[in-house]
């Protein structure tokens, strides 16, 4: 399965997540980095180098060796870190209303932001310490 991640073009490097989803005489889920409980096993990234429209260099590249195949979601919680900020205390109900999108996933960014201490665990959760994106 084919995740896009970037997108693919003409003179630009486009990546997507290869997960293995059925491989039983193949055996290639034996070199993958196990996914998280609603994810597949992620096998590497597919990159696909446009040099120009001649020229095009393509690879999959194993996942790096600290990596987890359960990615954060980073892009909700961003929003969970901003709808607190201008809402104030919010509980779990209040963050998945005013997000929108799916209730297991916000849970799930809720649940990361709680964890590595940027939110309180008790509702209504309240900001600890800032989010800076990736990067923390």
């Amino acid at each position: 399965v084919l995740d896009n991640r970037t997108p693919f073009g003409v003179g630009i490097t486009g990546r997507s997540t290869v997960r293995i989803a059925k491989d039983r005489p193949g055996q290639l889920r034996k070199h993958a980095k196990p996914g998280g409980r609603d994810t597949l096993p992620w096998f590497g990234d597919l990159v696909v180098t446009s040099h120009h429209d001649t020229w095009t260099e393509a690879t999959v590249d194993a996942p790096p060796a600290d990596a987890s195949g359960d990615r954060k979601p980073t892009v909700l919680m961003g929003r969970i870190m901003a709808a607190i900020e201008e809402h104030g205390p919010l509980s779990q109900r209040r963050v998945r209303a005013a997000l929108g999108g799916k209730a297991q996933t916000v849970t799930r960014a809720l649940d990361v932001l709680i964890l590595d201490g940027h939110l309180t665990e008790s509702s209504p959760h309240t900001i600890l310490k800032p989010w800076g994106g990736e990067e923390s």
